[in-house]
């Protein structure tokens, strides 16, 4: 697939949500049915929030009020992180876009989190591959080449914070910096609750 224009506009942060209640239980959660209203942050997510997304752990990064946009997927888990990350950051309410979504993971709803590896195995081997009706990674890549796409002609200058699952932050990382899709995912796995900057704009390009 052709990816992203590498002279941005804007500088894109990935913030995967905070420890859940599907991850406390082991599930794979992708269904919207499951996710949009339940399966939440755990009481273990709700303290990683306030620790791990607090303004002095976030110093570098220089986000402001004026200049920083929080977009989030509407599964409650990545909702509630967004909205804490937020109010701790005197941030903007996050905006929610169902681009962000989790990945659809087809037969392996509500099963052992343990399938994750014969997923991730598949990817390896085939970036277009839909196993058991597993959303590709080319899917998925497509709907986040769409919404950095916009989001490039509508704003500049602007900090980006795009909070979601792993795999869609592991294919956005993958995306932004213009690397093959099926990279080894274990090199760019997001821990719950890590925000990283993705790319750095070069303003003399602009």
């Amino acid at each position: 697939m052709s990816f992203i224009n590498s002279n941005l506009k804007n500088t894109y942060f990935a913030l995967r949500h905070a420890h859940s209640i599907a991850n406390e239980k082991h599930l794979i959660l992708s269904y919207p049915e499951n996710g949009l209203k339940n399966y939440g942050l755990s009481k273990k997510g709700e303290k990683q929030t306030l620790e791990k997304l607090k303004p002095a752990m976030l110093k570098e990064f220089k986000l402001t009020r004026k200049n920083t946009l929080t977009i989030s997927s509407d599964f409650l888990r990545a909702q509630e992180t967004a909205e804490i990350f937020c109010k701790l950051n005197y941030l903007e309410p996050p905006v929610f876009d169902k681009r962000l979504r989790e990945r659809y993971f087809g037969e392996f709803e509500k099963m052992s989190s343990l399938n994750y590896q014969k997923i991730w195995q598949k990817d390896y081997e085939n970036e277009n591959h839909h196993y058991k009706n597993v959303e590709s990674m080319t899917d998925v890549g497509k709907r986040i080449q769409d919404i950095i796409n916009i989001l490039e002609k509508k704003y500049k200058d602007l900090n980006i914070v795009l909070c979601s699952h792993g795999d869609i932050l592991k294919i956005t990382l993958a995306v932004i910096q213009n690397k093959k899709l099926t990279t080894d995912p274990q090199l760019v796995s997001f821990d719950n609750a890590e925000i990283r900057k993705l790319n750095f704009v070069n303003k003399n390009t602009k």
